[in-house]
């Protein structure tokens, strides 16, 4: 006799405030010779360490997190209209990242600090959750209480009775960012008034229950 089973799905959708501010910053620098494009890069990257550490970052707190050095080129048009790939020079991309607790008047500051750099670094905020794990794992029980339950009125309206647990699949998470993108910003001593957007997160399970 086949093995009669019920697989259900089940959802969850959870929005938390966020705990945490991070500021990815990315420094490019651009010089016709290899030797002066990482030279050009380091002096860069101290001045840049130079600003953070005026607002309270150790040079261990600013995190790189890519490093990469291309070839530049680009196509320009030839005295006969014909275009033609011309070396501009090495390219320096450093990306570089520091977090700390949800605070807008710190905010304020590292903001400044930033506008005012001579590193002139390209940098965007994003409002984050510190454990995000414990989030997932709040947005995975929720995923299966809820398909626990969907079982359970299903298998009541069939007037059968919900047996044991065969399998659980996916437990598969997402969790979104509050980010916002700026180029650049005047100087001020003023704290920032922000209100950041929740943090959402999303989960989704599948469950398989023999039914007696």
């Amino acid at each position: 006799m086949e093995e009669r089973t019920i697989t259900v799905s089940g959802q969850s959708k959870l929005t938390i405030p966020p705990d945490s501010i991070a500021i990815n910053m990315i420094l490019t620098t651009l010089k016709e010779e290899y030797n002066e494009a990482i030279e050009a890069a380091g002096e860069d990257l101290n001045e840049l360490r130079k600003c953070l550490n005026s607002v309270g970052f150790t040079k261990e707190e600013i995190k790189t997190t890519d490093f990469q050095v291309n070839t530049r080129y680009e196509n320009v048009k030839d005295n006969s209209e014909n275009f033609k790939r011309v070396f501009k020079g090495y390219e320096v991309i450093n990306k570089l990242r520091v977090e700390f607790p949800e605070d807008s008047i710190k905010l304020a500051k590292v903001l400044n600090s930033l506008s005012g750099c001579s590193a002139k670094p390209e940098f965007s905020i994003s409002y984050e959750i510190k454990d995000k794990k414990e989030f997932e794992e709040r947005l995975i029980q929720a995923a299966i209480i809820d398909a626990t339950s969907k079982a359970e009125k299903m298998v009541a309206a069939a007037r059968v009775k919900l047996g044991k647990l065969i399998k659980i699949d996916g437990g598969n998470s997402f969790i979104g960012s509050a980010n916002n993108r700026l180029m650049a910003l005047k100087e001020s001593d003023a704290s920032l008034d922000l209100e950041p957007a929740h943090i959402t997160g999303e989960a989704s399970v599948t469950m398989m229950w023999r039914i007696e």
